[in-house]
């Protein structure tokens, strides 16, 4: 797995702008007291609005989030994935964090986490990441 912190300074959002070579998916993501909305997801040119609670992914996905806030600083840490660094990954108003590229090899779900306190609901802070396995078009024929 490869994890690349990269800070940004942004007012917002730059959806649709050229992605770096080898990342599939750009995930944007709001913090808020106290909670992550999902507010899009770029693959390629093209741009999903989910309407999902949690983001789903396919094993195998590369992912890079931004990540934005508009009220106080929140932290944004994948457990498994950014324990180490979870003190670095700061999300401060008026700033784009950005996080990634990561690799999600393995199905199952992780749990992104508010890393700093940011208020009296901070532990029930979270969202979850629900990798499921990449079935070819072709295998799901078969089963009909």
């Amino acid at each position: 797995m490869i994890l690349i912190l990269i800070p940004a300074i942004s007012q917002g959002f730059n959806l649709l702008s050229p992605q770096p070579a080898g990342v599939n998916k750009t995930v944007y993501i709001e913090a808020f007291q106290f909670g992550y909305r999902v507010v899009a997801i770029q693959e390629g040119d093209k741009l999903y609005y989910p309407s999902t609670p949690s983001l789903k992914l396919n094993a195998g996905d590369t992912v890079t989030f931004h990540v934005v806030t508009k009220d106080v600083t929140h932290g944004f840490t994948i457990d498994g994935i950014t324990d180490g660094i979870a003190e670095e990954l700061l999300v401060i108003p008026g700033r784009t964090l950005v996080v990634g590229p990561v690799t999600f090899t393995d199905v199952g779900k992780y749990r992104v986490r508010c890393s700093a306190n940011c208020g009296s609901l901070h532990p029930f802070m979270s969202i979850d990441i629900i990798v499921e396995p990449k079935i070819p078009y072709y295998a799901l024929s078969a089963l009909l």
